[in-house]
């Protein structure tokens, strides 16, 4: 209602003054027995009431078909009744109906004139002239106090003390119960005060008592309604205002914003070319029309009549915004930059102008211009104070990085639209993120959990890595990249996360993928090429020939790549990151079997970080390698003192303790290591190892079997560990079961079809078919000189720990 544009009365914007300054009197009984007090006789008061409502009715029904006729009989005697001048002067005066300005000011002050001028009645007594004159007094003081209590409640109302001028207000209509201005000032402040049932009363009220009081009376009704949601009754206000007043532009235009917020368009359709037909110049009714139809879909005859009510009236500040909207969405921006321009050059505070050059500056990448333009829309308009929050908070979040300050902004849009869902999330997303950015990760998870705004998969995804629940972040990253396909970043985490899994999974050849489509979207991160190196060195196993030194090659250059890009482009560098380059070149060293290199750049990380129990367990196992035990277990034990938690560190000691004959200490650090992780596959396994060594053949296949169970049968080493000592207790069926379930994991493993083939020969010998078992035994030597193998031997996989960096090879004779 804010931009009617109202012609012979004041604007709809400046509520409080809407209503005239207009009178009327009543008989309260409060008022008169106080007028006793004060010496007014009782009886004549007595005679008024009995009289007060045949009176009204005289009077209104005079006035109604005489009309300003009835002057002629005042201040005359009739004769055929003997009614006196001051009588017929009485009568009229006790009427108790509102009527118009100008019956009420000019009407009662030409009695007051005529009371004093006329002759007592023949049959009143000589007195009658005194109580007459001194209700004419009590009647200016009524007058005086009524007009005394309106001037102080619209002061009241000028200092915004709204609730105090109810009060006064209220004071006023017990001396007048039929004041309509009292009426509409006290709508006024309930408006003011959001209490629309109470507004609605009072404007109620002076319809009932004079219809013709102010016809903007309807608009503030409607107005009312619209602001309690219904539109229905708004709607229904406004139609009695045209059927009563049928040239009232302001009603059709109120109605027509009313109907198009129903997206009625036909019918606002029809109330805004109403008010072209009664006003051709009105350029409220053009830009009505360009609402209407843009609504139908038609930007070009909306930009028409936005431009011609432009044409109209140069500062229709209203069509200018809305023909920059259009052409915002045309991104014809230069043209939407000079209407806005031009609006806020005519109102410098207009919200919505505000808001959508902040949009414009959001769509042009002027994010700073943006932040300010918003940022004063929501100052400024409190109708797009909620949007402009929402992408103030967007901006912040991002564009500038400012977490803490764009979760305000989030909470505030959810505030203004408690039934937006996106403000809702994205105020939750803006706490996660928050939470995130101080390391509290389960917390920001549970923030994340349940929103379905496209950023949040993003950064749930990125949780959920960070808390190593690969799979569910895998997941997230998948829905976030399909609703943003060229996301670069996301394809990023999405390919680090499967190579992860890959690689945790041993499949090696699989993380090499992920991890090289990381490194070709050139995002200078050092993280795949270090992780692509452990595949290489993860990849080794089992590989021969001149493949091997490949590997070691393609690693090593991973490395040095990821150690230029950490010192190029990480000026504050994490430790960790630092320290994981060089500690992976050592790695690979010691898989190319350089033990000694290996071994001098682990004392280089040491010598920066001497308390890493990660680094002591390394050294210790470089040390156990070269065979200089009593190193290694002080290494290890060094290591055990910072960490006593690590697990590998027992196994490892316990190794070079059974390698020094003291095995009592060597099965103690064994079954430490397997109370630390009963669930652990490897650690099962490594015991089978050295209870294998120690030719305790029982207790290793049950250590094996443990191993094999904890892996859902799919521990490679543990199955062929285990096949080994079935077939040193003579248990060939067996161990041809283990081997056939090697194959199924790996159906290419060579030296696992030679050992099944070579023993499959040893069933025949052991059947007497010695013509079948030669035949074979011809076919796998074949096979054996084929690929290379040592004559005579059938070689076990490589086993590998935690970090895929200990090998052992052992052999057993056919």
């Amino acid at each position: 209602m804010a931009h009617l544009s109202v012609s012979d009365g004041p604007a709809q914007n400046e509520i409080s003054d809407i209503a005239p300054k207009m009178f009327t009197f009543s008989s309260d009984e409060n008022f008169y027995e106080s007028m006793i007090e004060n010496g007014v006789p009782k009886d004549f008061f007595d005679h008024f009431f009995d009289q007060e409502e045949q009176n009204s009715r005289y009077l209104h029904q005079r006035y109604d078909d005489e009309g300003d006729d009835e002057q002629d009989s005042e201040g005359e005697y009739d004769e055929e009744d003997g009614s006196s001048i001051s009588d017929i002067v009485l009568d009229r005066f006790n009427s108790d109906v509102s009527i118009t300005d100008e019956f009420v000011d000019d009407q009662r002050l030409r009695l007051y004139e005529q009371l004093d001028q006329v002759a007592p009645s023949p049959r009143a007594n000589s007195s009658m002239s005194y109580p007459i004159m001194e209700y004419s007094r009590y009647v200016n003081n009524e007058r005086q106090m009524v007009e005394e209590g309106c001037e102080r409640g619209s002061r009241l109302m000028a200092q915004h003390e709204y609730k105090a001028a109810t009060s006064v207000f209220a004071e006023v209509l017990k001396l007048d119960p039929k004041c309509c201005e009292a009426y509409m000032q006290r709508a006024v402040c309930y408006i003011s005060l959001k209490q629309e049932d109470k507004a609605i009363q009072d404007l109620e009220a002076i319809l009932r008592h004079n219809p013709h009081f102010n016809r903007n009376v309807y608009i503030m009704t409607a107005l009312c309604f619209k602001r309690k949601g219904d539109l229905v009754s708004a709607v229904r206000q406004l139609l009695r205002a045209t059927q009563r007043h049928p040239n009232f532009l302001e009603a059709y235009i109120a109605r027509g914003e009313l109907y198009l917020k129903q997206n009625h368009l036909d019918k606002a359709l029809q109330d805004f070319r109403t008010v072209i037909q009664l006003n051709p110049r009105n350029a409220t009714g053009y830009r009505g029309l360009g609402d209407v139809f843009r609504g139908f879909g038609s930007t070009t005859d909306a930009l028409k009549l936005y431009s011609q009510a432009i044409l109209i009236d140069n500062s229709a500040i209203d069509a200018y915004v809305r023909r920059a909207v259009i052409r915002l969405d045309q991104e014809e921006y230069h043209l939407a930059h000079a209407d806005l321009s031009e609006t806020l050059r005519l109102a410098p505070n207009h919200g919505p102008a505000l808001f959508h050059m902040g949009m414009l500056a959001l769509k042009e990448q002027r994010y700073v211009e943006a932040v300010e333009y918003l940022s004063e829309s929501v100052e400024m308009n409190p109708s797009t104070s909620g949007l402009a929050s929402f992408e103030l908070g967007r901006i912040r979040m991002e564009r500038m990085q400012e977490y803490d300050q764009s979760f305000n902004d989030f909470k505030r849009a959810s505030l203004l639209m408690p039934k937006d869902k996106r403000a809702r999330h994205y105020k939750m997303l803006a706490m996660g993120i928050c939470l995130l950015a101080r390391g509290e990760f389960e917390k920001a998870l549970k923030c994340f959990q349940g929103l379905t705004v496209a950023p949040a998969y993003q950064y749930r995804g990125y949780t959920h890595t960070i808390l190593g629940n690969l799979q569910d972040a895998v997941k997230d990253i998948t829905k976030a990249l399909s609703k943003s396909p060229k996301n670069k970043k996301l394809l990023y985490n999405q390919h680090m996360n499967k190579g992860i899994i890959a690689l945790n999974s041993a499949d090696f050849e699989n993380a090499i993928i992920h991890f090289t489509k990381a490194v070709d979207l050139q995002l200078d991160h050092p993280y795949p090429f270090i992780f692509r190196a452990t595949a290489l060195v993860g990849l080794l196993d089992g590989r021969r020939g001149q493949s091997k030194p490949k590997l070691l090659d393609d690693a090593m250059e991973d490395l040095n790549i990821a150690s230029i890009i950490l010192q190029e482009e990480y000026d504050q560098p994490d430790m960790s990151i630092h320290t994981s380059v060089p500690h992976m070149k050592s790695i690979v060293c010691y898989v190319a079997k350089k033990f000694g290199a290996a071994l001098t750049a682990v004392d280089q990380l040491l010598s920066r970080d001497a308390r890493n129990a990660r680094l002591l367990l390394f050294r210790g196992k470089i040390q156990c390698t070269l065979q200089r035990y009593e190193e290694a277990i002080h290494d290890i034990s060094e290591a055990l003192k910072i960490m006593p938690e690590l697990k590998d560190a027992y196994l490892y000691r316990g190794r070079c303790e059974f390698l020094l004959g003291r095995l009592d200490n060597a099965f103690l650090d064994h079954q430490k290591s397997v109370m630390l992780a009963p669930d652990a596959p490897a650690i099962h396994s490594q015991v089978g190892d050295l209870l294998l060594a120690s030719g305790n053949l029982p207790e290793a296949v049950e250590s094996y079997g443990n191993a094999i169970r904890l892996s859902a049968n799919k521990h490679h080493h543990a199955l062929y560990q285990r096949a080994k000592c079935l077939i040193r207790q003579n248990q060939i069926e067996k161990a041809m079961v283990d081997f056939n379930r090697i194959l199924e994991i790996k159906p290419a493993d060579r030296s696992c079809l030679f050992d099944r083939g070579v023993l499959s020969c040893l069933q025949l010998i052991q059947k007497s078919d010695f013509y079948r078992a030669l035949v074979q035994l011809n076919k796998w030597l074949a096979f054996l000189f084929e690929h290379g193998f040592r004559s005579g031997t059938v070689t076990s996989p490589t086993h590998s720990d935690s970090n895929k960096t200990n090998k052992e090879h052992t052999t057993t004779t056919t």
